[in-house]
């Protein structure tokens, strides 16, 4: 980690992954590595330079007539500090790189697999961590996320509230807990929840219409049916809050947690991007679909998200058309229950033990759990209650060893050019921490 300052001209702290290294004072050179078969000739090492972006590609010919090559971006460091002006840069490089040698050598699909990973895969501002892996939609400092891009491997649990018999109009929650299952990613293609459910077909019915659908267990959530299940993404959607009572009539899907399982990145996209848009949360839910774009009346939040530099760069490389984009039941959504929230959490590995920890957990919240609470009263100001701070928390920084997984390695995270501000972190599934 870097201080941003010397950087992008922020206060923020940098996280720079493995594959960056500076290139001078102003310059980062992102390296990504491929496997092709290109037509060898004139492919030795071709260098195509657009604007501030320079791509180059570096081969190394094997036997079986395959290509182990690096690809090497270098972009300024100001382009860097968010996805979307990195992928602007990116779409701006490949529309005038159409005809060169590296376009050619390299082919279409190895270039689209770069441009996916350029935002995970880049220096990363701490404060846009989190979007950055699930997907978290900004609205404001203070506000909490309404969506999260749910990924293989975490484990999302739900519990629902009854009504109490003795009077219609309130709910109490049961004490059996809530019932969780794990995503995962089935062989051939596509999510479910629990693996052990793909083995059993037809163990649900997919209405005919589409509607929010209404689920007591993750057994009918989509994924357990082999011949209707084509969820390609999954995405938590919480509501602003839960009515109190039923007396202004049933509950909507629209006031629950909602998991809303989209079929093609598109649909996540434009899903994600309307997240704080109920009303048209809503009418994707009940139609099944997304409107059509350039129509009159298309909402906001879908133009923008059809408008994505990375949309755009998909687009450019023979990648799935936005428009048109109405696919029959290409977005489905399930809510729990009459008043079902639904919670997502994944597994980070603290002195050789797993802990699990919700989406959103910083390295200093999971610190706390191991040291001992701040002495004192709590601090009152601005009408609000705040903990004192916590040096013991501070001090264990220094002591601290942080391993993160990155292209299926776990790499240290050096964390001393951070000092206390490293507790402000989001953990990452899969991290490893020692002390």
């Amino acid at each position: 980690m870097e201080r941003a300052e010397a950087a992008a001209g922020g206060g923020d702290l940098l996280l720079i992954p493995p594959n960056v290294r500076a290139v001078g004072s102003d310059r980062f050179a992102l390296d990504f590595p491929v496997t092709t078969r290109p037509d060898q000739s004139g492919c030795a090492r071709p260098t195509e330079t657009h604007g501030a972006v320079t791509g180059s590609l570096a081969p190394d010919f094997r036997s079986d007539g395959a290509v182990d090559a690096t690809f090497r971006l270098v972009v300024r460091r100001v382009d860097v500090d968010s996805r979307h002006r990195l992928m602007s840069v990116w779409s701006a490089w490949l529309e005038d790189a159409v005809s060169g040698d590296i376009r050619r050598c390299l082919g279409e699909a190895a270039l689209a697999g770069i441009g996916r990973r350029l935002g995970l895969e880049r220096p990363l501002p701490m404060s846009e961590l989190m979007t950055a892996q699930f997907s978290w939609q900004k609205e404001g400092a203070s506000s909490a996320p309404r969506a999260t891009l749910l990924r293989p491997g975490m484990r999302v649990c739900a519990v629902d509230a009854v009504v109490d018999p003795r009077d219609q109009d309130k709910w109490y929650h049961p004490s059996t807990g809530p019932a969780c299952a794990q995503l995962a990613q089935r062989p051939k293609g596509g999510l479910l929840f629990d693996a052990g459910l793909g083995r059993v077909p037809a163990l649900t019915t997919v209405p005919k219409q589409a509607e929010s659908r209404l689920v007591a267990s993750w057994g009918e959530m989509p994924g357990v049916d082999h011949d209707s299940s084509k969820a390609g993404a999954f995405i938590l959607r919480q509501p602003r809050g839960l009515p109190r009572s039923n007396k202004g009539g049933a509950v909507g899907p629209i006031n629950q947690s909602l998991l809303i399982a989209a079929n093609t990145g598109l649909s996540a996209r434009v899903v994600l991007a309307c997240a704080n848009e109920d009303t048209e949360i809503e009418q994707f839910c009940l139609t099944g679909k997304l409107p059509e774009a350039g129509k009159p009346g298309t909402p906001t939040c879908v133009t923008d998200a059809l408008r994505d530099p990375e949309v755009i760069a998909d687009q450019q490389l023979g990648g799935p058309k936005p428009e048109p984009h109405q696919v029959e039941h290409n977005v489905k959504c399930f809510h729990f229950g009459v008043r079902g929230l639904v919670s997502a959490e994944y597994t980070v590995w603290a002195q050789k033990s797993p802990v699990d920890v919700a989406v959103g957990t910083t390295l200093g919240d999971l610190i706390d759990r191991f040291v001992a609470p701040p002495s004192g009263l709590p601090r009152i100001a601005d009408n609000a209650v705040a903990s004192p701070p916590n040096p013991d928390g501070w001090r264990a920084v220094d002591r601290l060893r942080l391993q993160r997984p990155f292209r299926g390695l776990l790499h240290p995270v050096d964390l001393s050019g951070a000092g206390a501000a490293a507790l402000s972190l989001p953990l990452s599934p899969g991290d490893e921490l020692s002390w």
